[in-house]
């Protein structure tokens, strides 16, 4: 495990304070990865480790010759094999007793196998990936703007895998083993099927998405500002599904058994049923809604700033609905059953009943005197026994309120 004397002796006199476990560079402008190895105050070069070593620390050998290289040690820190020069990498790379491994932006057109790390690997911007990428005893995977043009199998690790902006993806996506998968803003234009992950999948801005998506095994899915054009089926998540500024979802839109869903600032020009799920329901800016909204079986509905302008009827929820800035809204507004209204500026020219068995906020309690007041005018000029009924109903409520 010598070293050449002169380079040892220049590279302790050159200005380099290397930490443990870091390569040496030499001082004063950068050249290549040398592969000298600094740990306990011992030198050590990297082409003459014995098998099982032990790295406490980061090991940098970016832009080294690895064909000759024996790599079964054990790497505590970083393994970096990425960097400002080509690293040259054997056929057959075993990565297994590594925790953490950088390959992000390296080309692995020479390298016909892999045995991936435990804990986390870096693939950022990679090229010419193996044909099957077996991630199942990988923790975290990044594969970030990866070019996966030859790959045709994908095994999910067991916590994360993240293929954002990714193109060329395989047919079959099978993460039911994996936790979270993120594919936003991914081309899914050849890919067939989804075995969704078990937490949450991220799909945002994805516009060729498969026929059928299944997320009833999943908690959450994001599937904002994607279009959903191509999709004929959808089991829905079990915690919360976010539409929102979703694009051409499907007719009926069945949430009753998830949790939590978001749909603010989505276009629902071609749904005519939403059935609602069972906690909380985001309708915030939506315009073009069904006739009718039944929440009748959720707790809280949040309507702010929609347009009502093609809605008929309202079932409200049981706890809370929220009516701030809400246009158009229907001409009989029946709030029995609800806990909470709040309805600050919303517009209520066009209502002209309203059921109520909770306090009323301010501007729904002055309109709802007035219509009491506008049915007793009504009813003042009939003299038929309804109107004498309706008088005298109208008379007594105005009675109260003096």
């Amino acid at each position: 495990m010598s070293v050449n004397k002169e380079l040892k002796d220049y590279l302790k006199n050159s200005g380099e304070h290397s930490t443990i476990g870091q390569t040496l560079f030499p001082a004063k402008k950068r050249h290549r990865n040398v592969g000298l190895l600094k740990q306990n105050g011992k030198y050590y070069s990297i082409h003459d480790l014995p098998d099982g070593f032990v790295v406490r620390g980061d090991l940098d050998l970016s832009g080294m010759d690895l064909s000759d290289v024996n790599l079964n040690m054990e790497v505590m820190g970083t393994l970096i094999l990425s960097g400002e020069y080509k690293t040259i990498l054997p056929p057959i790379l075993d990565l297994s007793n590594m925790a953490y491994v950088d390959l992000h932006n390296t080309d692995l057109s020479g390298v016909r196998e892999i045995k991936w790390p435990t804990t986390k690997i870096d693939l950022r911007s990679c090229r010419n990936l193996p044909k099957v990428l077996d991630f199942s005893g990988t923790t975290t995977v990044d594969l970030r703007c990866a070019d996966l043009s030859g790959v045709r199998e994908i095994k999910g690790p067991t916590n994360r895998i993240d293929l954002y902006a990714c193109a060329n993806l395989p047919p079959v996506l099978d993460f039911s083993a994996t936790k979270q998968v993120d594919l936003s803003h991914a081309d899914l234009s050849g890919v067939r099927e989804i075995k969704s992950p078990t937490s949450r999948i991220d799909l945002r801005s994805c516009k060729t998405l498969p026929p059928v998506l299944d997320f009833s095994g999943t908690k959450t899915v994001d599937l904002s500002f994607a279009v959903l054009s191509d999709v004929h089926e959808i089991k829905w998540p079990t915690d919360s599904i976010h539409l929102t500024a979703c694009k051409k979802l499907p007719p009926v839109l069945d949430f009753r058994g998830t949790k939590e869903v978001d749909l603010s600032y989505t276009a629902l020009s071609g749904v005519r049923e939403i059935k609602s799920p069972i906690e909380c329901i985001d309708l915030y800016a939506c315009a073009n809604l069904p006739p009718v909204l039944d929440f009748s079986g959720t707790k809280t509905v949040n309507l702010n700033c929609a347009d009502l302008s093609g809605v008929r009827e309202i079932k409200n929820p049981t706890d809370s609905i929220y009516l701030i800035s809400t246009t158009n809204l229907p001409l009989v507004l029946d709030f029995r059953g609800t806990k909470n209204v709040k309805a600050r500026n919303a517009d209520l020219s066009g209502v002209s009943e309203i059921k109520r068995s909770v306090d009323l906020p301010g501007n729904l309690r002055k309109i709802y005197d007035l219509l009491w007041v506008k049915m007793f005018m009504a009813a003042k000029s009939k003299n038929t026994f309804k109107g004498i009924i309706q008088r005298n109903v109208a008379n007594r409520h105005i009675s109260k309120k003096r």
